[in-house]
């Protein structure tokens, strides 16, 4: 429908394509604004669960290290309260750092496919992401990755927590994509994912990473 009316518009028309897809862009947020608005959802209860999820996480962060009796200082004494002392020790492991950087990064990837996907109609391409939202991506693989780099001077209480915590947060977001799931719980289905989230989550796959693009067409 935007669409429609943009085309009857002689200053549209006149525009370029770069500045057409800007001013697109931007009508396209507002009205979803004003949409979510008028319907009671407000754009920023989306950001809920960050607000929630970021201050609990830290808090039970330091909860372990005071349990571990972790040192920030080598001058302070503190006494270990976890009865595991094989917990209390830097983590040696390998695969304890791996999956908990993997299930992160699996995180920040499904917040990013799950944006809905822009075409333009000319060239039938994906229109890049905003900037904003790439570099939410970047920060999100920089902490993880900073997060690995950790992983080996910390105590492995802190390395199962945080693994723990990766892989619940991701199984959380896959359940909660079901449309099912979203009834029962009284949550809106989003628009763009429909009844199928799924399969709109593959196909996001598909036209952000060229890796699958080459592929199916190694396979084609």
């Amino acid at each position: 429908m935007m669409q429609a009316k943009l085309s009857n518009s002689e200053c549209y028309l006149n525009l370029s394509n770069k500045k057409k897809l800007v001013l697109e862009n931007q009508l396209f947020r507002r009205v979803f604004i004003k949409t979510c608005e008028k319907n009671g959802c407000h754009p920023l209860k989306s950001s809920v669960t960050g607000i929630i999820q970021i201050p609990l996480w830290l808090t039970f962060t330091f909860s372990i290290r005071y349990l571990s009796g972790f040192q920030l200082y080598p001058q302070s004494d503190s006494n270990n309260l976890i009865a595991d002392p094989s917990l209390n020790v830097p983590c040696s492991s390998f695969l304890l750092p791996s999956i908990c950087t993997l299930a992160g990064l699996a995180n920040v990837e499904l917040a990013c496919l799950r944006r809905p996907l822009f075409f333009n109609p000319k060239s039938n391409s994906v229109i890049p992401d905003p900037l904003p939202y790439n570099a939410v991506r970047f920060v999100g693989w920089v902490g993880n990755l900073a997060l690995f780099a950790c992983c080996s001077f910390f105590p492995k209480a802190f390395v199962i927590y945080w693994c723990t915590s990766s892989i619940h947060q991701l199984c959380v977001h896959l359940l909660i994509m079901h449309p099912c799931l979203r009834r029962l719980l009284g949550l809106w289905t989003i628009p763009h994912e429909g009844h199928h989230p799924y399969k709109v989550l593959l196909n996001s796959m598909y036209h952000r990473y060229n890796i699958l693009k080459l592929l199916q067409n190694k396979k084609s």
